[in-house]
């Protein structure tokens, strides 16, 4: 198959690593930032006398939490590969 177009441009598989760059520390900032404000929002709404929060709510933030640590992990760890293998 390759014989017929000697032209094509092979790709390697890690090609999209090289034009994504920064933007996975970006993504890990986002997934951080709405990480904390989650927080944030649980701890001024919380008042010891009355629950101010419903459990929907909560039930949001603890699947949201995780889901945003994961995210702030996978996009560090793919910026720091790439790093470590684009040629300098």
């Amino acid at each position: 198959m390759v014989e017929q177009c000697p032209r094509a441009r092979r790709l390697q598989g890690d090609e999209w690593q090289e034009r994504a760059g920064g933007w996975f520390l970006a993504g890990a900032a986002v997934f951080l930032a709405v990480g904390v404000s989650l927080v944030a929002y649980l701890v001024s709404h919380a008042d010891e006398d009355t629950q101010n929060v419903s459990d929907g709510v909560t039930m949001a933030v603890g699947l949201g939490l995780p889901v945003c640590a994961i995210g702030a992990i996978t996009c560090i760890v793919l910026y720091i590969r790439h790093r470590m293998y684009s040629p300098r």
